[in-house]
């Protein structure tokens, strides 16, 4: 039975994880409806509760519920804003168990930046950008948490900070198999102290960095195929379009990472010969107009 699940986690303690699984000849559609009757019921709920909890802070003084609920609300942003990192990183209960056979995708909210996990079938992982730069550590600790311990399989899709920010950090905290990076034509060759970072910390661990490019075969294996799909040329105009595009399918399932890339990588993979296809799409450039 091939398993897939989607984990979407959240740095913050005050919005939940959402978690979407599915399974071969299963519908979870009915239990997503159910979920959203249930939504209905609870928000009215949790209204009166406040109404509630307002009048017994009042004293009982209706007048008053309008200015405690008032309190009640920026108390509770007030401690989101200020909480320290550790409660920042989500709870290990909230992180659903891996299971040999499982394909688990993680999307790490880590505001505008991209950073995704795979835990593959193999008991593998795969990771896919990093982040800014402060999101290094709370990746880190978001991973140790899930029992990980080495990322066989690293890729930063191009060297934005947005993208490679955190890589540093992952790089020095985690056992690295492999690391994949597009080569970049000589003009457009950063020279950020992010990217010199992400290379410092590459050259510390001894590693050499495989190019990134179409056609590389990251992983095959029965019903589990990982490949790269862009970028296919080496004089792209925009740094955008040298993005790592990648392609998971385990059976009948597939998602497609897109990286940053833009109009003219489009172009290209629809022209190509790649299927491209797939179940969950990670759009490029964080889905803006490309």
């Amino acid at each position: 039975m091939q398993r897939c699940g989607i984990i979407v986690p959240v740095f913050t303690t005050n919005i939940p994880m959402i978690t979407v699984s599915k399974e071969k000849g299963t519908d979870d559609l009915s239990r997503d409806s159910r979920r959203g009757r249930g939504v209905k019921i609870a928000l009215p709920l949790i209204a009166l509760f406040l109404a509630f909890s307002a009048f017994l802070m009042s004293g009982g003084d209706i007048s008053k519920i309008p200015q405690t609920l008032t309190e009640i609300f920026s108390q509770t942003e007030e401690g989101r804003h200020n909480a320290p990192v550790g409660e920042e990183a989500l709870a290990l209960s909230e992180i659903p168990p891996w299971e040999p056979g499982e394909l688990q995708i993680h999307y790490l909210d880590v505001g505008q930046g991209d950073s995704c996990l795979a835990r593959l079938p193999n008991g593998e992982t795969m990771m896919i950008d990093g982040g800014n730069n402060p999101d290094g550590e709370k990746i880190a600790a978001y991973l140790k948490e899930a029992g990980i311990q080495k990322i066989d399989y690293l890729i930063g899709t191009h060297p934005h900070e947005d993208h490679v920010g955190g890589l540093d950090v992952i790089l020095r905290s985690f056992d690295i198999g492999e690391i994949y990076l597009p080569e970049i034509a000589g003009a457009l060759v950063p020279t950020t102290k992010t990217y010199e970072d992400v290379l410092d910390a590459i050259s510390e661990k001894g590693l050499r960095a495989v190019k990134a490019k179409a056609g590389v075969q990251i992983l095959r294996e029965e019903e589990l195929s990982i490949r790269i799909l862009s970028p296919a040329s080496s004089d792209y105009d925009d740094l955008n379009d040298y993005s790592a595009v990648v392609k998971i399918t385990f059976g009948e399932k597939s998602f497609l990472f897109m990286g940053d890339a833009e109009t003219q990588v489009e172009e290209e993979l629809l022209s190509g010969e790649e299927i491209l296809s797939a179940d969950v799409i990670k759009l490029g450039h964080h889905g803006s107009s490309t």
